[in-house]
C-alpha cells in the first residue's frame, strides 16, 4: 500500500494526461500516460493506471507535468527531468540536458548543480521548460519559437539561460501554458512572454486574434492590475 498509519498524502499534481502525488515522507507516486517516458517510472508505455513509485535520491517537493516530459524538484534544490528532448521540428533542449535525448527515468539537470544554482520552482510547457531559482532568478530552456524562451529569439536553447530582462526583479512565483510563461516579482508586477494567439498573456491583442501573436520579451501585464499586491 502507498499510504498507511505513518504517511499522508501531503501534494498532488495534475498535468495534461498525468497526475503525480506526494507524500509527507517525500516519496513521489505518478500514473496516467507515459508514451514519452514523462513518469519517469524507467519504461516506455502509453498509459499507467495505478500509482507507480518515482525512485529519487532525495524527497521531493513538486512535480510538474508537460504533454510530453515531466520535472520533479527536490527538496534539496536539485531538479530531474524525463520524458520527451524534443525534436528539430517541434524544437529540443526542453529538457534542460544539453541535448535532444529522451529518458525514461528523471536525469539530474547537471547544469544547475555546476553553476551553483538550486531550483524553487519549476513549469513545464510543451516543448519549454521554465524555472525559478531560490535567488528569483528565471530560467528557460528548450523549443525558442513564439518567443516562449523570453530572451528575443527563436533559437532552441539546449541549457537553462537566464531571462535577462527581468534578471533584477526577484521573482517569487512563476506560472505557464502550453506555449507561454508569466512571471511575479516581489513588487506585486507580472510579466508574462511566449505566444498570445488567445489573448492568453493579459497584454491585450485587439479586436482580432491573430494566430501568429507572440511576446518575445517579458511584458507587464497593466490595466486593473496595476498597484495591486
Amino acid at each position: 500500500t502507498i499510504i498507511d498509519n505513518d504517511t499522508k498524502l501531503q501534494q498532488i499534481f495534475c498535468g495534461a494526461t498525468g497526475t503525480a502525488m506526494i507524500l509527507n515522507d517525500g516519496r513521489c507516486f505518478v500514473f496516467g500516460s507515459n508514451k514519452n517516458g514523462e513518469l519517469g517510472i524507467g519504461q516506455n508505455n502509453n498509459a499507467t493506471e495505478t500509482p507507480v513509485h518515482v525512485p529519487l535520491p532525495d524527497p521531493v517537493a513538486k512535480v510538474s507535468l508537460g504533454p510530453k516530459f515531466s520535472a520533479f524538484l527536490t527538496t534539496t534544490g536539485d531538479l530531474y527531468t524525463c520524458g520527451y528532448g524534443g525534436s528539430a521540428v517541434n524544437g529540443m533542449g526542453c529538457l534542460g540536458h544539453g541535448n535532444m535525448e529522451s529518458y525514461d527515468s528523471p536525469k539530474l539537470v547537471n547544469s544547475l548543480v555546476e553553476d551553483g544554482c538550486y531550483a524553487s520552482d519549476v513549469h513545464c510547457g510543451e516543448h519549454s521548460m521554465t524555472v525559478l531559482t531560490t535567488e528569483g532568478e528565471v530560467l528557460t530552456c528548450g523549443s525558442g519559437s513564439y518567443g516562449r524562451l523570453g530572451n528575443m529569439e527563436t533559437f532552441d536553447q539546449l541549457y537553462l539561460e537566464p531571462v535577462e530582462m527581468i534578471a533584477g526583479d526577484d521573482v517569487v512565483q512563476i506560472a505557464g501554458g502550453f506555449a507561454f510563461s508569466l512571471a511575479l516579482n516581489k513588487g506585486g508586477i507580472v510579466h508574462a512572454w511566449g505566444r498570445n494567439n488567445e489573448g492568453q498573456l493579459g497584454a491585450g491583442v485587439g479586436l482580432a486574434v491573430d494566430v501568429y501573436a507572440m511576446e518575445s520579451l517579458p511584458t507587464p501585464i497593466e490595466g486593473n492590475l496595476e498597484g495591486r499586491k
